[in-house]
C-alpha cells in the first residue's frame, strides 16, 4: 500500500512540476469532435505535401506535435511541454537522463491528469546521435512502465505496447491505443 501512495504521489508530483508551466493549450471541444479517419487520412496527405515545401530540418518538434494534436483526436494528450520552453529545459534530465546541451529540438505531449499513460516523445539529437535519444526513449518507457504497473495498472498495456523509432537525427516515443497511426503520421511528418 505504501508502494502504491509513494507511486503515485511522485507520478502526481512530476505531472505538477510539467503542468505548472505548461502552456496551458487545449482542444476545445469543438476540435476534439467530428475526426473521422477520411480527415485522419486528408490531414496525413497534407502534412506530406507540406514536406515537399519544408525539410523536416525546417519543422520544429511543436510544429509537428502541434499539428499531430489538431488532425489526430487524441483527448488523452492534454498537457505539452516544447524545446525552448522553461519546463522542458528544467525536465531533461529528469525525463530523458540528458541535459538540454544535447539538444536540438523536442517535445512531448502526455495526460496533464496524471492517471493516463498516454504520451508522445519527439526529441531531436544535437549531434545526430538518434540512437542514444533511442535509447533513452527506452529508459524512459521503462520509467513510465514501472511507475504505472503500480500507480494504474490497467494502463500498463499501452505502455508495453509503445513504440519507438528514429528518423534520421529524430527519435520518437509513443505511448497510445493508437499508437501505430500515431507512427505513420509522425514518420511521414519528419
Amino acid at each position: 500500500m505504501a508502494k502504491r501512495f509513494t507511486a503515485a504521489l511522485s507520478a502526481a508530483v512530476m505531472l505538477l512540476s510539467l503542468a505548472a508551466c505548461a502552456d496551458g493549450s487545449q482542444k476545445d471541444d469543438s476540435e476534439k469532435d467530428g475526426k473521422t479517419a477520411d480527415a485522419q487520412t486528408s490531414a496525413q496527405a497534407d502534412v506530406s505535401a507540406d514536406a515537399s515545401d519544408n525539410t523536416a530540418s525546417e519543422k520544429s518538434a511543436k510544429d509537428i506535435l502541434e499539428q499531430l494534436r489538431k488532425d489526430i483526436s487524441e483527448e488523452n494528450l492534454d498537457g505539452s511541454a516544447y524545446f525552448g520552453e522553461d519546463v522542458f529545459e528544467n525536465n531533461c534530465r529528469k525525463l530523458y537522463g540528458m541535459d538540454i546541451e544535447e539538444f536540438s529540438d523536442g517535445g512531448i505531449l502526455y495526460n496533464d491528469g496524471g492517471g493516463m499513460a498516454d504520451e508522445i516523445s519527439l526529441i531531436r539529437s544535437g549531434s545526430g546521435n538518434a540512437d542514444k535519444f533511442s535509447q533513452a526513449l527506452e529508459e524512459r518507457k521503462q520509467m513510465r512502465l514501472d511507475l504505472f504497473q503500480g500507480y494504474a495498472p490497467e494502463e500498463v498495456y499501452k505502455i508495453e505496447n509503445a513504440l519507438i523509432f528514429t528518423k534520421g537525427d529524430w527519435a520518437a516515443l509513443i505511448i497510445s491505443d493508437d499508437a501505430d497511426s500515431i507512427e505513420e503520421y509522425l514518420k511521414n511528418a519528419l
